[in-house]
């Protein structure tokens, strides 16, 4: 049985901008090697036994990626400290595109009530009205001032606002 997760709260919403990206692929310097073109991993080429060489490789891909700005807002990058929560609302297989919804994640800066539902746990009922909306979205921008400054920097444009998202996994 698979588990959801549902979240009722402020969120912000980054889209990277798409451009020219340069990244080295580790291949095997013989190009007659390459029949395939697939980049090689180890040290050493599998095929002919040359050492492998990193060549820089240039695509049209999403500039910023969210696994490098949460890296910057998680200082020991172990996953632990990270303050805000990267969830893919699209993403195609070749990172040319990102949108992603940031949620708070840090356990000692949430809010009054608590946003988010497991099904393993009991069912909930919250009223939402205008003013809740506006007080949330008001405190995520209070609470994480310095995430939304490092999601500037990174992004330029963003949005923040409030909505209900879920999961399966």
């Amino acid at each position: 049985m698979n588990d959801a997760y549902v979240y009722a709260g402020p969120y912000i919403l980054t889209e990277s901008a798409i451009g020219k990206i340069t990244t080295k692929i580790p291949k095997c310097p013989d190009t007659s090697c390459q029949t395939d073109n697939e980049p090689r991993q180890g040290k050493f080429c599998s095929r002919c036994g040359k050492e492998v060489i990193l060549i820089e490789s240039e695509k049209e891909g999403a500039v910023v990626s969210a696994e490098a700005v949460r890296k910057l807002m998680d200082p020991k990058n172990d996953g632990a400290d990270s303050a805000l929560h990267s969830r893919y609302i699209a993403r195609n297989n070749d990172r040319t595109r990102e949108i992603v919804a940031w949620t708070p994640s840090d356990p000692k800066r949430k809010p009054d009530r608590s946003p988010t539902w497991n099904s393993k746990y009991s069912a909930f009922l919250e009223p939402v009205n205008a003013t809740l909306i506006a007080q949330e979205i008001r405190w995520l921008e209070e609470t994480y001032s310095q995430e939304l400054a490092i999601l500037h920097q990174q992004y330029g444009n963003f949005k923040v606002a409030w909505g209900v998202m879920g999961e399966v996994v």
